[in-house]
């Protein structure tokens, strides 16, 4: 939900085989369902923060256009983050009992009516300077949140930048030398990160300083990028989307098992966003065609953004990360559930319109240690612990099917008296009738 910020943005490097959608279509509509469930495997209550309680909508662009068509359980309100990101607010508890839980989703109905596509006259030659950067773009070039270039921990990369740079003002120009630069020093991860990083980690000091290289997955190098270029004033930050992977499952658990990922049909992918004049915002991918060509100008033609799109995969952008410090939630969340009662179940699925939605829910795996119960917002479950101490009052069943079979009980005890007395009563009768005949008789 406004958890998406800690979504594990899977590998995407291979491009699959097979054409999901005609790409000379001009209109792609998607249905993306999320849902969320936070179980309490715990005896004691625990506080739901604030965070859980928000879902981050698809914003619109000059290329799609998104619809939330449904919501469980009612919204509360509708409000903007710091990331200027519209959000809604779920109603529902803020705490969990003990062994229950919560559960939120969404439907969002995403259409794409013209593929996007890069400048046709992007090169050097024809970039404007860093001069030619409107100023009311400088609060894209803040040092805030994972992107604190002045911070203690990251001047060497704002330095790095600057050296870099050198006397170049043409923004293109050095938008590809930090490209190069990352492309060079920063190599992919083998095995999937548990959460983003911090600049400073995806390629410490130390790493430059022995010439050993960095590693960072899509949006780690999009965040160093970013920090380069807001170093030296340049307007960037982060951007997220998801991809349509036909016949592509994906599960996967980390913090111990705390956070459980179930995708289908769906990948998540980020990049940097760069104002580079004359043409605007610009998406660079280090991630995508880049990672294939290591041309640093196919981190622009060939983002993940264009190049889906001309081989006939559908991608659609979530949002946008501007102001605040994703790394640093995901290691609050991380550090408060790990060793915690709190289990977290992230449920994706991205599919065709025409497609039944309902279908692919039942093919979602099962929740484990969850029994539902028609409650509006908390739901109880019952684990082994729960059971034991039921079977030490001398039960093998669960507390609810205990009193369900026990008014059964009863009803047909009652039903059995009622019908008895009515034998009987009726047996009363027919004698009394009899009585006078007999007694009439000589």
């Amino acid at each position: 939900m406004k958890f998406e910020v800690v979504l594990i943005l899977i590998p995407l490097l291979l491009i699959p085989t097979h054409i999901h959608v005609d790409k000379q279509s001009q209109i792609v509509e998607f249905i993306y369902f999320e849902k969320l469930t936070i179980v309490n495997n715990g005896s004691i209550p625990v506080a739901l923060e604030d965070h859980y309680r928000y879902s981050t909508l698809f914003i619109n662009t000059s290329s799609q256009v998104c619809f939330l068509i449904n919501s469980t359980p009612s919204i509360v309100r509708f409000f903007r983050d710091e990331d200027e990101m519209l959000n809604i607010e779920f109603n529902i508890t803020k705490t969990i009992k003990p062994y229950s839980y919560v559960q939120m989703s969404t439907t969002h109905k995403i259409i794409v009516f013209k593929n996007p596509k890069p400048p046709e006259n992007l090169n050097v030659k024809n970039s404007g300077t860093l001069m030619d950067i409107p100023g009311n773009l400088r609060n894209y070039t803040t040092s805030v949140g994972a992107w604190a270039y002045n911070s203690i921990w990251m001047t060497y990369l704002r330095d790095k930048a600057f050296e870099l740079k050198g006397d170049d003002e043409n923004v293109l120009s050095i938008v590809l030398k930090f490209i190069d630069w990352i492309g060079r020093n920063v190599k992919y991860p083998e095995k999937p990160l548990e959460g983003p990083l911090y600049p400073n980690e995806t390629i410490p000091n130390e790493k430059i300083q022995k010439g050993d290289l960095g590693i960072g997955d899509c949006d780690d190098q999009a965040s160093l990028l970013i920090t380069l270029c807001r170093s030296v004033g340049i307007p960037a930050y982060l951007q997220y989307g998801c991809i349509h992977f036909k016949n592509m499952k994906y599960y996967e658990d980390f913090i111990n098992g705390h956070i459980k990922y179930r995708y289908h049909y769906i990948g998540w992918h980020g990049w940097a966003i760069i104002y580079i004049p004359p043409w605007g915002w610009l998406p660079v991918d280090l991630t995508w065609g880049y990672l294939l060509t290591r041309n640093p100008m196919d981190a622009i033609m060939r983002a993940a953004v264009y190049q889906c799109w001309e081989v006939g995969i559908p991608i659609f952008i979530h949002g946008n990360i501007i102001n605040s410090d994703h790394v640093k939630i995901n290691r609050e969340i991380k550090m408060k559930i790990e060793n915690s009662s709190i289990y977290i179940y992230i449920d994706n699925i991205l599919i065709p319109v025409d497609e039944s939605l309902n279908i692919e829910i039942e093919k979602l795996p099962r929740i484990p240690l969850i029994q539902e119960t028609h409650t509006t917002n908390t739901y109880e479950f019952y684990t082994t612990s729960k059971l034991v101490e039921y079977n030490n009052t001398k039960s093998t069943v669960s507390k609810p099917e205990e009193q369900i079979n026990t008014m059964i009980i009863v009803i047909l005890s009652i039903a059995l008296l009622v019908s008895l007395y009515i034998v009987l009563r009726r047996k009363h009768l027919n004698r009394n009738d009899l009585q006078p005949v007999i007694n009439s008789k000589p």
